[in-house]
């Protein structure tokens, strides 16, 4: 069911002018739902939109937040004539309005302001808004999803007021009745709803003037300030508990782990990790700080360094789109061993080889037919490898490969980590035959 939304404002703040001080902006749409009146529009004294139009939905505009005075004539009616419309009101910062001039229920012109949510929707999902602001009494609004079991109702929406409900994407039809009644206003209404957007519609006119219509407006909704975090535990023979800010984040992480991608707001994070079931209070094992900014993806990986002591690494996983029937290969030295070559086989045929890569750096090939190789390390400049192995490269997949552990004592492992890079479909630890 759609839930009730922001309700309409007496005044409102239409166009940048002259007079507004503060360097921050907000977003205004203008709409003109007022049938039959062709108007100036005047913000802080100036003339800013002249001969504005009936039906008119003007394009998004950043302003100045700030303070603003607004009045509005009949087209071409002296600057200082007594306005139809007057108000003043501040545009705050980051907002983001839609200004309405329209009909009360009684058919007095009046300003409207409306607030568009931008708050994150789910994939797949679209946002619908409707508002009331016509010469009309209350009214029901049922909404259906074509080829679908999708219902939305609204009841008893009076003129100055919205509702508003997150959807899949796809095609809609919508009536309008009066409230309480099954007498239809208006309907069926052909509606597509995007993914990502928010499609807002506006009825706007008079009722019992024929003047009625639906106005419509589309916003993009912004993805969320979100990255992804993948967690890599290379030390051997220690379980671990990951706290992050503070809180417990992955209790009983064992070695040779990879977790899935956590998804985590933008911001700034501390991390510490403990052995398993110390207490919150205690030492810590290691820390870390990290910044995970909109649409990263990284990994944070606990291993050793060449002389063997604990430490943490970050590094951002490059899962740009990869070509069909190609393949994305990363090797990451975080082994306690010195620098290492990285060989590339397919077949008899030597593909490629990276030298001399030593312990917390990353070498990358792109490009890679997709296709079974074999991967072989060597100390660098030698000849004899410390590990080889069958890979099978998919197509249009990153593979992140950990070589981890330790040469001395036997621990060495190599993990693999595969990501495919289209449909952000993911599946786990390579294919090694």
């Amino acid at each position: 069911m759609l839930r009730s939304a922001i309700p309409l404002l007496a005044i409102a703040v239409l166009w940048a002018a002259p007079g507004a001080q503060a360097q921050e902006t907000g977003t205004v749409t203008v709409i003109h739902g007022v049938p039959g009146l062709v108007v100036d529009v005047y913000v802080n004294g100036d003339l800013t939109l002249p001969d504005f139009e009936p039906g008119t939905v003007t394009g998004a505009l950043e302003l100045p937040a700030g303070n603003y005075d607004i009045a509005i004539r009949a087209a071409g009616s002296a600057p200082d004539s007594e306005p139809a419309i007057a108000g003043s009101a501040a545009l705050e910062a980051g907002a983001n309005v839609t200004i309405v001039a329209h009909l009360t229920e009684d058919g007095t012109p009046t300003l409207g302001l409306f607030a568009n949510d931008l708050s994150p929707v789910d994939d797949g999902n679209g946002r619908v808004v409707v508002a009331h602001t016509a010469a009309a009494p209350a009214v029901d609004i049922r909404v259906r999803r074509l080829f679908s079991r999708t219902r939305l109702k609204i009841e008893d929406l009076s003129n100055g007021n919205n509702a508003q409900a997150d959807v899949r994407g796809g095609f809609y039809l919508a009536w309008i009745f009066a409230a309480g009644t099954r007498q239809r206003v208006a309907g069926p209404v052909f509606l597509f709803v995007r993914p990502g957007q928010t499609l807002s519609i506006y009825a706007v006119g008079s009722l019992a003037g024929g003047s009625f219509q639906l106005l419509s407006q589309r916003i993009d909704i912004p993805p969320p300030a979100v990255g992804n975090v993948t967690v890599v535990h290379g030390i051997p023979g220690l379980d671990v508990d990951v706290y992050v800010n503070g809180a417990l984040a992955i209790p009983g992480f064992t070695p040779d782990t990879i977790t899935d991608p956590i998804e985590l707001d933008a911001g700034d994070y501390d991390v510490a990790i403990r052995a398993a079931g110390a207490d919150p209070t205690s030492d810590p094992v290691l820390t870390a700080s990290a910044t995970v900014n909109t649409g990263d993806n990284l990994a944070l990986v606990a291993h050793l360094q060449e002389d063997g002591t604990p430490t943490i690494s970050a590094f951002a996983n490059d899962v740009s789109p990869v070509p069909f029937r190609r393949s994305r290969l990363v090797v990451r030295h975080l082994a306690a061993a010195p620098a290492v070559d990285i060989s590339l086989r397919r077949y008899w045929r030597r593909i490629g080889t990276l030298e001399g890569v030593v312990n917390g750096d990353e070498a990358q090939l792109d490009g890679l037919r997709s296709g079974k190789y074999r991967v072989s390390i060597f100390p660098a400049g030698g000849d004899d490898a410390v590990f080889s192995a069958k890979l099978r490269l998919r197509s249009r997949t990153a593979y992140f490969v950990y070589a981890v552990g330790s040469l001395a004592d036997g621990t060495f492992r190599v993990l693999v980590d595969a990501v495919k890079t289209e449909r952000s479909r993911r599946k786990r630890g390579g294919d090694h035959d």
